[in-house]
């Protein structure tokens, strides 16, 4: 099983073959996170970003990790929250999307440590509530794959809800284990 982590820190100290981020549509790292990261990793990583054009909700992307630790950077068109309205269960559908892909992404570049910023719940809005259960639930035979994940938080006050959604999905697995063995 792959090892989980839940810190608060800078994303882009961390030390992991690839890290993860919110991508704004044109993939151009003007803000949040993405503008951070930017910075961090230096020009090559901007002028990466430039070739990359317009993209659609949903739309993962590797590029280069450059100046940072991590040897990747996955960037990940993330939906705008839309307060609960009509669309809110298309967003939360997009979202899961989102880590899907992450994952299939990493594996296919053959990633073995992974650390995820908090999709959606920056300057997309989205609740931290929704973006932790979207997270684990999408962690599914695919973090197998992986020796770690690491979710990397940007502010305390977050991590109750990300470790609350976390025993769900280990309390989950553990009841899925147990009606397998139960029906051999």
């Amino acid at each position: 099983m792959v090892k989980i982590n839940i810190v608060v820190a800078d994303i882009a100290d961390l030390g992991v073959d690839a890290i993860v981020c919110s991508a704004h549509k044109n993939f151009l790292p003007q803000r949040g996170l993405m503008a951070h990261i930017a910075k961090r990793a230096g020009d090559k990583f901007s002028q990466q970003c430039e070739t990359i054009g317009k993209s659609q909700i949903c739309e993962t992307k590797i590029l280069g990790g450059y100046d940072l630790p991590a040897k990747y950077v996955i960037c990940t068109v993330t939906p705008r929250w839309s307060s609960g309205d009509q669309y809110g269960g298309e967003c939360v559908s997009q979202l899961q999307t989102c880590y899907r892909r992450t994952l299939e992404i990493a594996i296919k570049h053959q990633v073995k440590s992974l650390a995820f910023a908090a999709l959606g719940s920056g300057t997309h809005h989205m609740p931290q509530q929704i973006v932790s259960r979207q997270c684990f639930d999408s962690l599914n035979h695919l973090a197998d794959q992986l020796d770690s994940i690491t979710i990397c938080l940007k502010e305390e006050a977050a991590r109750g809800v990300w470790e609350s959604e976390f025993n769900r999905y280990v309390a989950d697995l553990k009841n899925i284990s147990n009606s397998h063995s139960e029906t051999l």
